[in-house]
């Protein structure tokens, strides 16, 4: 169960979700003045770490900790609620990420569908966040299945 805290200072909930069984707890870089700090203390608990960028923060700024990731989360919305439109600039900086950390999954969240499926995978993407996609669709399994069929297979 991957953990995405979007709240200030995650070093503050970082044991109880790891008591509640987290095996991923996922921060956002802007979040706390301490990355590497609160990177760590995942580690520190057994558990994999991944950090998360705002669509307005550049891949500069996880240079010096993406490899104390898992799994690098970059948001495709503006966090807040389901159903945003996609933000297609940041495809650029999941191709600077894959550049930078060639064998870390690189996640992506929001406003992901058919319509630029393709685009985020070829980008470098590998774990995708399809939440509007599949659950507002008449047939979910079938939405999940189309979604496999669309992304890019190189």
């Amino acid at each position: 169960m991957d953990c995405h805290l979007m709240v200030e200072k995650p070093e503050n909930y970082i044991p109880q979700f790891a008591k509640a069984g987290a095996d991923m707890i996922t921060i956002h870089v802007e979040a706390t003045n301490h990355i590497h700090r609160a990177l760590q203390q995942i580690r520190d608990h057994g558990i994999k770490a991944g950090l998360a960028l705002n669509p307005g923060t550049p891949a500069s700024a996880i240079k010096e900790v993406a490899h104390l990731a898992d799994m690098i989360l970059v948001m495709s919305v503006n966090p807040g609620f389901t159903g945003q439109k996609f933000l297609p600039e940041v495809l650029d900086k999941v191709r600077e990420i894959r550049a930078m950390a060639p064998e870390t999954d690189i996640q992506m969240d929001g406003g992901i569908g058919m319509q630029n499926i393709y685009d985020v995978t070829e980008a470098g993407a590998n774990v995708i966040v399809a939440g509007a996609a599949i659950y507002y669709a008449e047939n979910p399994a079938e939405a999940i299945r189309k979604l496999k069929e669309m992304s890019y297979q190189g």
